[in-house]
């Protein structure tokens, strides 16, 4: 047996590592988490478990939390430690740091149980597929193994990893599931287009689960845990209305529960809709990015049309479906008019949670490279140069203050159009902490009200995230 513990630094289930626990549980390994807003001394407590490896998920913006903490650690325990997720999968040159010794890149279930199950036999390590090994100076560089086609013969993810700790996590009535893996669509931003071409004739890239063995871990939670919402996270859950359909049909008929999930204006019918919110669907999520067509259409490669959201939009009040509307300021070549064509085009639609986010373009991705043959970016970034897409713009992004203020006023200005004139002088203004707070207590509305969360534990993780902000913790 091998024990293997995850470290994380902020509260939020991470299914990703509930998948990955529940294939080490299942094949005899020992796994624990421990959560830096919670466990205070996380390093001594990590060390204090005694495991033979320790594990990070990590974005772009968390590595450098993730590679100081590796660090201390290996500083006073010896044990393997190694980095999976985005990061790691799109900068692989972070197993440089020297407090890491593995990285995995794409789907790590099976690389991790192969990892877990070579060190309980004393095996070498070093040809692991998925994997990169640091050993003796060098570094071992493998290919990914092809696709995980049957994700139904996959355990359900390990959610008492969470649950037998933390309390906040275990009594939140909504929780998350996942049907789908992979995504179609290529927005330049995102780091899909890169995603497909790592898997290339690794298999089929967008999977999908049976709508039956959805429902039974659905049903085995609301067995065993306080559920009370379902929220379904895939990025696009409507893309096979076949399935769709078939799957709310048994939702409704065994579940019984309400339901929240995301979908791309330009793939609804009113069918869908109608299927949707008799199964309990009161809330969705759906991206707009940008009230400019040509911004959406011709820069981020949506192609969706503004018609196609005020259509799909127009459905949802129809069937009393409140929606949480994704946007994006701080575009290339976006103007502060441009900016205002995003606000007004959520007024129309009347978006129930407006969510809106300042441009990241992060290395690796077609936006990025958009970007700098297009002498929007004064000097090429490093992944170092990120930190949360909702507080800072990246450096020496060339962005009008005007349009870094009036995300932070999104919130109201698409709720409260009489605030118009205020917002317009407020925002000519030096970007301080007193608009940063301003827009936490909008974003704390949107999150609590379009996933029905627990109210006060979502605003004492507000309070965490908020000390992060103002004292620059690491």
């Amino acid at each position: 047996m091998v024990k293997l513990i995850f470290l994380q630094q902020m509260i939020f289930e991470n299914l990703g590592q509930m998948y990955l626990s529940a294939i080490l549980k299942k094949n005899g390994h020992e796994c624990d988490v421990f959560i830096q807003d919670y466990d205070k001394n996380i390093v001594k407590k990590a060390i204090s478990a005694k495991p033979e490896v320790i594990a990070f998920s990590c974005i772009t913006g968390s590595h450098k939390w993730v590679c100081n903490i590796a660090n201390e650690i290996k500083k006073q325990y010896k044990c393997i430690t190694i980095m999976g997720g985005p990061h790691p999968t799109y900068f692989p040159e972070v197993i440089n740091e020297e407090g890491i010794d593995v990285i995995c890149r794409g789907e790590g279930e099976y690389a991790i149980l192969e990892l877990a199950n070579a060190l309980r036999d004393k095996k070498d390590i070093k040809k692991i597929k998925n994997l990169w090994v640091k050993k003796d100076g060098a570094v071992y560089k493998n290919d990914l193994r092809p696709l995980n086609q049957s994700l139904d013969d996959m355990p359900f993810p390990d959610r008492e990893l969470y649950y037998n700790k933390y309390r906040s996590l275990r009594n939140n009535p909504s929780k998350r599931f996942l049907t789908t893996r992979g995504c179609p669509f290529s927005c330049t931003y995102c780091y899909n287009h890169s995603s497909k071409e790592l898997y290339k004739n690794k298999g089929t890239y967008i999977r999908r689960r049976s709508a039956e063995k959805v429902i039974e871990e659905i049903l085995y939670a609301k067995s065993k845990y306080l559920l009370k919402r379902v929220q379904l996270i895939d990025d696009t859950f409507i893309l096979n209305p076949e399935w769709v359909e078939n799957f709310l049909d048994i939702y409704k008929e065994k579940v019984k529960l309400p339901l929240s999930c995301s979908i791309r204006a330009g793939l609804v019918s009113e069918n869908l809709f109608k299927k949707l919110s008799s199964a309990g669907c009161d809330r969705i999520s759906f991206s707009i990015e940008t009230g400019n067509e040509y911004l959406r259409n011709s820069v981020l490669k949506k192609g969706i049309t503004n018609k196609q959201i005020v259509d799909t939009a127009k459905l949802m009040k129809k069937y009393k479906i409140k929606f949480r509307v994704y946007n994006i300021l701080g575009l290339p070549g976006e103007t502060l008019g441009n900016a205002f064509e995003t606000i007004l085009l959520n007024r129309e639609i009347k978006t129930d949670y407006p969510w809106c986010s300042i441009l990241h373009p992060y290395p690796k991705t077609e936006m990025y490279d958009y970007l700098l043959k297009g002498g929007y970016l004064e000097k090429r970034f490093s992944s170092d140069d990120y930190a949360s897409f909702f507080w800072v713009e990246p450096k020496n992004m060339k962005i009008k203050k005007e349009i870094v203020n009036l995300q932070k006023f999104f919130f109201y200005a698409v709720k409260f159009p009489w605030l118009d004139p205020a917002i317009k002088l407020l925002i000519k203004l030096p970007p301080n902490k007193v608009f940063e707070f301003i827009f936490c207590t909008g974003f704390a509305y949107t999150h609590i009200g379009s996933e029905k969360l627990n109210v006060l534990d979502t605003l004492w993780l507000g309070v965490k995230n908020s000390v992060r902000l103002f004292f620059k913790e690491n």
